[in-house]
């Protein structure tokens, strides 16, 4: 059901970290792990200019809304990082935003 699909893989991945391992990227130390590699803060500032140059576009074409997916091998960290912090952009702009971790759960 996504409009658009993102790939975050790349970023570094705390699941190999096995003190970080049992979190997920809802907490302070995923988000700094992901975020404090280069790659990883990368992927945010490029989706988010991305969407930003983009977002009033998709929506004025009737959209309504638009569904963001962001991926990562397990769908507990990275991808969970990166999609708090585009909400948290997101909503900065006046969009209102939704965001659902289907994975995060998963172990």
């Amino acid at each position: 059901e996504a409009d658009l699909v993102f790939d975050v893989r790349a970023a570094a991945n705390p699941h190999w970290v096995p003190d970080l391992r049992p979190l997920d990227g809802r907490s302070k130390e995923i988000s700094e792990y992901v975020l404090n590699d280069p790659i990883g803060a990368s992927l945010l500032a490029a989706i988010h200019a991305y969407l930003r140059g983009t977002i009033a576009a998709y929506l004025a074409d009737g959209r309504g809304r638009l569904n963001i997916a962001i991926g990562c091998t397990g769908g507990r960290h990275r991808s969970v990082v990166l999609a708090e912090g585009l909400a948290e952009r997101l909503g900065e702009l006046g969009q209102q935003v939704s965001v659902r971790h289907r994975d995060v759960e998963r172990e």
